[in-house]
């Protein structure tokens, strides 16, 4: 049936990255040089940071620490600095040391509205973590409020793309998890039950779909793809559900192309040529001209045998 294309996402912002764990632990920077120009420019805060976050990279978050708190001291209005300290200190799991660190990297944007705030996501998320480390649970869900609207959003774009990639698998790890955790967000619902569609997963798709086409605001195409989610199935028995999502897809735009191809493929195979050929001139009509939707689609075999098929090519 239908070819599904869902919207590229935004362009992201760039920004400086915060630190992270190096993946293999071994040292791929020359630390000989970073040490030569710390001992160089002692008062140099970027210096000390350079080999901070080459020694972290590596995995040595202990000797880290030491350059780290150095720059610290040189800027300590800087959020990078602070952030990098934060997170050395927690791999250590000196959890308490950590957050006073993470906190003032946050001071600046405490409600992560700047849009380069990747260092802000890293950071808030390190802090709840250090919160829930040391027992303080209700801290840190409140200290993760901010951050999840945004993380939400990343995840709805990064989802979106990987479906538009044909990378359904990978969306549909990023856009379950998103659904779960933004439940009212009709977008990423409806992503999710769609990748789950693309997939084959149909009782779940199905879950998630429903719960779309009840989410504001009401989703034409939640109820098209619930449509054609049933009709994927093949079952029987599922095939009047299936008829009643294409219909409400059309109530709500009646020149619902594509449902009214899905229709037209459920009445062929009740074997109902009449209400199929009407259904396929509506659709024709609507503006449908996906070649495949007509020449491949199996549904419609029966159908082209008959001389009325002719009067559905020519409208091409």
């Amino acid at each position: 049936m239908r070819k599904i294309k869902s919207p590229a996402p935004a362009e992201a912002t760039p920004a400086a990255a915060p630190l992270t764990e190096g993946a293999d632990g071994r040292d791929t920077t020359d630390l000989s040089a970073l040490r030569a120009a710390v001992r160089a420019a002692p008062e140099d805060p970027a210096a000390w940071h350079a080999l901070g976050r080459a020694l972290a990279a590596a995995g040595r978050w202990r000797e880290a620490e030491t350059p780290l708190a150095e720059a610290v001291e040189a800027a300590p209005g800087d959020a990078l600095y602070r952030s990098d300290l934060g997170l050395a200190l927690y791999r250590q799991r000196r959890y308490d040391e950590a957050a006073p660190h993470l906190d003032r990297a946050l001071a600046n944007d405490p409600r992560l509205e700047d849009p380069r705030s990747c260092l802000g996501i890293k950071a808030v998320t390190q802090l709840a973590l250090c919160h829930a480390q040391s027992g303080r649970h209700a801290r840190a869900a409140e200290t993760l409020a901010p951050a999840l609207p945004l993380a939400i959003e990343i995840l709805a774009h990064l989802g979106r793309f990987h479906l538009s990639a044909g990378d359904h698998l990978a969306a549909r790890r990023i856009l379950v998890p998103a659904a779960a955790l933004a439940p009212l967000a009709e977008d990423i619902v409806h992503g999710a039950g769609l990748a789950l569609l693309l997939l084959g997963e149909w009782e779940e798709a199905e879950a998630h779909l429903e719960r779309a086409t009840h989410l504001a605001p009401p989703c034409v195409e939640a109820w098209y793809d619930r449509g054609l989610n049933l009709t994927r199935t093949r079952r029987v028995d599922l095939r009047p559900a299936a008829r009643a999502h294409f219909e409400k897809a059309l109530a709500m735009n009646p020149r619902h192309a594509w449902a009214e191809h899905g229709l037209a493929c459920l009445a062929a195979r009740d074997g109902d040529a009449d209400e199929a050929f009407r259904r396929l001139a509506r659709a024709r009509a609507a503006g449908l001209s996906d070649r495949a939707a007509f020449e491949e689609e199996p549904d419609l075999a029966p159908l082209r045998s008959e001389p009325r098929w002719k009067s559905i090519e020519a409208v091409r």
